[in-house]
């Protein structure tokens, strides 16, 4: 549907220049390189951010400090509903700041609480460790509302 609606939109037309297959395919990547790295890039560093801070926690939680699953679950379900509620929010930051400075913001929180957050791993401290999760869950949210909409516009 959302084919048929640009299609509509922009008209474009489903009749096309006969190309070579691999020419077709060379041309289009060549024209698009930069967002397809951006995209890569950004499946790439969500990826990470999210398997370490929502899958390899879990496990932390349960093994290192003894916390029932249920209570593993639960806390990182509330992180991530809320880390979906502010995607809207970095959205509407973004439109009013300057998606550039907003980006920024957000790098400097992930860089700066990264550290801390590894450290708290080490001492134990559970409402710490929440803490900054949330905190660099904020920091991933502001970055990809703003990467993500920047992205769209390259294309």
């Amino acid at each position: 549907m959302v084919y048929w609606y640009y299609q509509k939109k922009y008209n474009i037309s489903e009749e096309r220049e006969p190309k070579q297959p691999q020419q077709k395919f060379f041309s289009s990547l060549s024209k698009q390189l930069p967002a397809f790295m951006s995209v890569s890039l950004l499946v790439l560093m969500a990826g990470i951010f999210y398997f370490f801070f929502f899958t390899y926690m879990l496990t932390y939680y349960m093994n290192h400090m003894h916390i029932s699953a249920s209570v593993a679950f639960l806390m990182n379900c509330v992180i991530l509903i809320l880390a979906c509620a502010l995607y809207p929010v970095f959205g509407k930051l973004a439109d009013r700041i300057n998606n550039h400075r907003l980006f920024l913001i957000s790098w400097l929180i992930i860089l700066f609480l990264t550290i801390p957050f590894i450290y708290s791993l080490v001492f134990g401290n559970l409402c710490l460790i929440l803490l900054l999760m949330f905190f660099l869950s904020i920091g991933m949210c502001g970055m990809q509302a703003v990467y993500q909409s920047s992205v769209a516009y390259s294309f």
